[in-house]
């Protein structure tokens, strides 16, 4: 269901595989095509998959969790020259900020390409944390960067109520109240609640 499994090829044409976009887009297709290599004869590596399934979800949940903490501990605090771009009017489609998410992509691309070119129950692992890490950067880019501080259109995604709620706790971080929280992205509205309702108590 990863590149083991495929016929094998020259290594000059496994390298260029690995940088077209045609390999990038097939990366979340990889574990239905067990069904594929079954029919052929071969052996499902059920633990594997269970794995791989069990990292990805494991890893986009962990994200929001890591992202909260490093936003907090990390970006507003000694990483805050390169963060204040975020926070402050955009001059030009880029900020300084964007850094983050390129740090984010490295390994990210690492755990996927150990694990797709690899075969076993580490790199099965290691290419769901890969997909989890990926899934929730394009989550985070289209709810944050697109719908929250419209750097590009998102379409239909706007209208859902949760992400709304999300893009209205985004902004409250935004404003520099309540401490700044909510430091994370789509458990905000949840933590922002928690804020407001603890404010009025006191």
């Amino acid at each position: 269901w990863r590149y083991p499994f495929l016929p094998s090829r020259p290594a000059t044409r496994i390298h260029g595989n690995s940088t077209s976009p045609n390999f990038v887009a097939s990366l979340p297709s990889r574990p239905f095509t067990l069904l594929s290599f079954h029919r052929q004869g071969g052996e499902i590596p059920v633990t594997e998959m269970l794995g791989t399934l069990a990292l990805s979800v494991g890893a986009a949940v962990g994200m929001e969790f890591w992202a909260r903490w490093a936003h907090r501990a990390l970006w507003h605090a000694s990483l805050w020259d390169m963060h204040e771009s975020h926070h402050l009017p955009r001059d030009g489609p880029f900020e300084l900020n964007d850094v983050f998410a390129i740090v984010n992509a490295v390994p990210a691309m690492a755990l996927l390409a150990f694990g797709f070119f690899n075969r076993g129950l580490l790199p099965g692992l290691c290419f769901g944390a890969g997909l989890g890490i990926t899934l929730f950067g394009m989550a985070y880019m289209f709810v944050h960067d697109g719908l929250v501080h419209r750097r590009f259109p998102v379409g239909p995604i706007e209208n859902v109520p949760y992400f709304r709620r999300v893009a209205a706790a985004h902004q409250i971080h935004h404003m520099d109240k309540f401490d700044s929280v909510p430091y994370g992205l789509f458990l905000g509205p949840k933590v922002s609640s928690r804020s407001a309702t603890l404010v009025q108590c006191c």
